[in-house]
């Protein structure tokens, strides 16, 4: 477990997980980190990438409700996943003052300045790379 996302957990938050079955993670991996995550906030709830993507009603559901979405955990998701779609949408479902803890495989650096601009589009700020290794993380604060 990260202790990154560990540490930007708050007892209040409510949490939209959103893991991709494109990453295939491991389902041991994913208990441990859900059990983890369950331990330290109000509430938890799981949702897979390509169905929130598909399914405008699961949307609906999930608007306005969530203090705190997590991108990439446990598996990073591949490079771009966290594009202007995908970013809008997590943005609609975060309150005013909601977080984004993402993280994906980048190769190259050009890629965290398309990241920090997607984000910036979509009404997040206050970008912030945590780590530059081939797993890039970051955070971001919906305005």
């Amino acid at each position: 477990m990260d202790d990154f996302v560990l540490s930007a957990l708050d007892p209040d938050d409510s949490v939209l997980l959103i893991w991709s079955s494109l990453c295939q993670p491991d389902a041991a991996a994913m208990q441990s980190f859900q059990d983890l995550v369950k331990t330290r906030v109000a509430r938890l709830q799981l949702e897979n990438l390509e169905r929130l993507l598909q399914d405008h009603s699961v949307r609906e559901e999930i608007s306005m409700r969530f203090s705190l979405a997590i991108c990439g955990w446990p598996s990073p998701f591949m490079a771009g996943t966290n594009n202007l779609d995908l970013l809008s949408l997590i943005s609609n479902c975060l309150h005013p003052g909601g977080r984004i803890i993402v993280r994906e495989t980048m190769a190259v650096k050009e890629q965290l300045a398309q990241a920090e601009k997607a984000c910036h589009l979509t009404g997040f700020v206050e970008f912030k790379p945590v780590s530059l290794f081939c797993n890039v993380k970051c955070t971001c604060k919906i305005s």
